[in-house]
């Protein structure tokens, strides 16, 4: 077959909305990732913050009560409960933002001829 008469495989798009689509990529990428470490990180850091007050209350003194270690591990177990929450909520967002980069920017970048594209019925 002749590389002329072939086909475009994948949307034709001219050199600014290459660019274009580039930029907004990069972009994205940058703030999603940004976005879900500091959000999957701090309930990590209120984890060991709640730890470090209750063991240092607790052991601070001879008479102080073993209840405050009780409620040590109620709030961890709160903290993991929200911690695993955010990290299926984070899972989703991810699955749904990985589908559109394999088919839409990959479609951009290195175009596939025999790419199904009913993925935005999905």
């Amino acid at each position: 077959m002749n590389d002329a008469s072939a086909k475009p495989v994948g949307p034709v798009l001219s050199s600014a909305e290459r660019v274009n689509t580039l930029s907004h990529f990069h972009r994205a990428e940058i703030a999603r990732m940004a976005g879900w470490r500091d959000r999957l990180d701090l309930t990590t850091n209120w984890a060991i913050t709640v730890v470090a007050a209750l063991l240092s209350v607790s052991l601070s003194t001879a008479s102080a009560h073993h209840g405050v270690l009780l409620f040590a591990m109620l709030l961890i177990l709160l903290l993991l409960w929200i911690e695993a929450r955010r990290y299926r909520f984070f899972d989703f967002y991810r699955a749904r933002v990985r589908q559109f980069e394999r088919h839409y920017f990959a479609q951009i970048f290195s175009p596939q001829p025999d790419f199904a594209s009913d993925w935005l019925l999905i």
